[in-house]
């Protein structure tokens, strides 16, 4: 399906508002789980 509807179709079919929103979940996550480590290593 990608070769008949181009480059900028695939880009936009993978860049959608729900992925934005999972990536943007894991990154919060991911950051608090860091700052929790260093918080917890500097005692």
């Amino acid at each position: 399906m990608g070769q008949r509807k181009g480059v900028a179709w695939a880009v936009g079919d993978v860049f959608t508002t729900a992925n934005f929103a999972i990536a943007a979940i894991a990154g919060l996550v991911g950051y608090s789980l860091l700052d929790f480590e260093r918080d917890s290593r500097q005692t």
